[in-house]
């Protein structure tokens, strides 16, 4: 299994969300990208909760994988997929976003 993950404030996280899925096939949007936030949001301090999401990813269906790790300062966000492509594309497109926003 692959895994790409990121610490980042939580100010950024719907959008930074909004952007990975926008590399899906399918029809992922603004539902799933709330359905994420709501699983960031409730993580209580010194817990982790995480979902498992079938996506299309360059035409081939996809686990994911979407872990909060809540450490009682910060969250790390991990995604987890045994398609080494999805999760490199994932770990690009937030490399790409703190870029973009200065991070």
């Amino acid at each position: 299994m692959f895994e790409a993950s990121m610490n980042t404030d939580s100010s950024i996280i719907q959008p930074l969300l909004a952007r990975v899925v926008s590399i899906f096939d399918d029809d992922f949007g603004d539902s799933h990208v709330q359905q994420l936030m709501d699983i960031y949001d409730a993580v209580p301090d010194h817990e982790k909760d995480m979902v498992s999401l079938a996506v299309t990813f360059e035409g081939e269906q996809e686990e994911l994988i979407f872990v909060v790790n809540n450490d009682g300062g910060s969250r790390d966000l991990h995604f987890f997929s045994d398609g080494e492509s999805l999760v490199n594309k994932i770990q690009s497109v937030y490399q790409e976003f703190c870029i973009e926003i200065g991070t």
